[in-house]
């Protein structure tokens, strides 16, 4: 809603399955799909019209199949259940993660319905270039729209790097951190050009920690 988008409703079923069985639950699952579709845009979830939302049932791996279609599709967003941890994804980790990091474009997690518009957003960041096109798109979208913000970073402390002297090691840490503190604060500000959010409610925070 808050972009004006095109949606695209993809839903894929398991291609380990005998040819009768994959096009039942194709069959079934276009016509759940359909229904919930058109529930959420007759609740105007969606303020656009019902043609703006489709619905298209893929067979195949989905991580294959979603990267595809956002590809074929020019996709600005895809939108993914928060996944459930299976044992083996362990290693692999699990499809969300592979397609976060198979696609260009960026990927929204979503755990549950949000209980009430946001008020409160953290950001976590590494200071990257990659961080930087994260506040551009979460500032494009809306999410810290009417928000307040808090871009947090953390890096270990970088014990290895304290030089030798007289001064206690607890005092040298204490004004590395400081200076730490100072260069890193005011890495957000330049992240933020062109995020269309409102600075005066923007926080930053550096710590010396675990991140």
């Amino acid at each position: 809603e808050q972009m004006n988008a095109d949606v695209l409703f993809v839903h894929i079923v398991g291609d380990r399955q005998p040819e009768r069985v994959l096009q039942l639950k194709a069959n079934r699952a276009r016509v759940r799909l359909m229904v919930q579709v058109d529930k959420v845009v007759a609740d105007k979830v969606m303020s656009c019209a019902p043609e703006c939302a489709s619905v298209e049932i893929h067979i195949g791996k989905p991580l294959q199949v979603i990267s595809e279609i956002a590809r074929q599709w020019n996709a600005d967003l895809i939108v993914l259940a928060a996944p459930v941890s299976r044992r083996y994804e362990r290693l692999l980790g699990t499809t969300a993660e592979r397609i976060i990091r198979s696609v260009p474009c960026p990927v929204l997690i979503v755990n549950r319905e949000p209980l009430a518009a946001y008020s409160q957003v953290a950001v976590a960041t590494d200071l990257s270039a990659t961080s930087a096109r994260v506040a551009q798109a979460i500032g494009r979208i809306g999410v810290l729209r009417d928000t307040t913000a808090w871009f947090v970073h953390a890096s270990d402390p970088p014990f290895k790097t304290l030089v030798r002297s007289e001064q206690p090691l607890a005092d040298q840490f204490e004004l590395h951190k400081r200076r730490w503190q100072r260069v890193v604060t005011a890495e957000p500000s330049a992240h933020l050009a062109g995020a269309e959010l409102d600075l005066s409610r923007v926080r930053t925070t550096a710590e010396l920690a675990p991140p």
